[in-house]
Parts: C-alpha cells; sequence; structure tokens
C-alpha cells in the first residue's frame, strides 16, 4: 500500500488508518518527504496539501505532535507568509482546524504566534484570514 508511484499524500491520507497501522515506517517516509515539499514553499499547493492532513488525522496524538510541531515551529515561525498563503488556498474546514491548533499551540508560546500573525495582520490580502486567530 502506498509504495513506489504511488507513495503520495493523496495516498496516505486515503489510507491513513490501515497504512499507518499497516506500514509505520512507509508512513512517516511519505509524510515527512511530504513535509520537506511543504517547507520549500516552492509551491502553495504542496504547502496546503500538507495542511489538509489535519483532517485525517483525528485521535492519532503521534501524528497531532507531528503536525503541530511543524505547523508551529517551521512553519509559523520561518515561513509565515507561506503558511498564510497556504490556508488561503485550503480548503475552509482544514483551515479553521489549523487556525484552532494555533490558538491552542503546543510548541510555541501564545505570544509567540501572536507576534508572528500579527506582523501580517492588517495586510489587505491576508485580513479575513487572520480575524479567525484573533477574534477567538
Amino acid at each position: 500500500m502506498c509504495k513506489g508511484k504511488d507513495a503520495t499524500l493523496r495516498c496516505l491520507k486515503q489510507n491513513f488508518r490501515e497504512l499507518y497501522r499497516g506500514d509505520y515506517a512507509q508512513f512517516w517516509r511519505i509524510l515527512r518527504a511530504a513535509e520537506e515539499r511543504a517547507l520549500r514553499c516552492n509551491s502553495v499547493v504542496n504547502t496546503a496539501t500538507f495542511l489538509e492532513l489535519t483532517l485525517y488525522i483525528e485521535g492519532n496524538a503521534e501524528v497531532r505532535e507531528y503536525f503541530s510541531e511543524v505547523v508551529e515551529t517551521k512553519l509559523l515561525h520561518s515561513k509565515t507568509r507561506c503558511l498564510l498563503e497556504a490556508l488561503l488556498r485550503a480548503d475552509e474546514e482544514p483551515r479553521g482546524m489549523v487556525i484552532d491548533g494555533l490558538r491552542t499551540s503546543t510548541f510555541a508560546e501564545e505570544s509567540e504566534v501572536r507576534n508572528a500573525l500579527s506582523k501580517f495582520r492588517y495586510t489587505d490580502r491576508y485580513r479575513d484570514l487572520l480575524k479567525q486567530y484573533f477574534q477567538q
């Protein structure tokens, strides 16, 4: 499952639980490759697709922690504009889930999150998006 040309984030999402239980190593290889593509930020689509993973995590604490760490420590701090662009591109539900995750961050202090996002709060392009965060 999800091997060769099918070793994609799409396949991982479609087979999330089965792949996690059945081929843990392959699950993480695919996820880390998707993270690398997302963090390069040379394609907003890749970053948005990675963020949409939040829909599939559900009760998996290990993957939730990993996802939160990537968003809060890697995307938010050094790639804030990339994160915001990807959130604009993402569907409404995962966008809301990521923003909610930033409100209750695990790896970043609330002040760090607010400071990073505040820099873009009044930028026309991100104003509506960031209202979701700042109007807790």
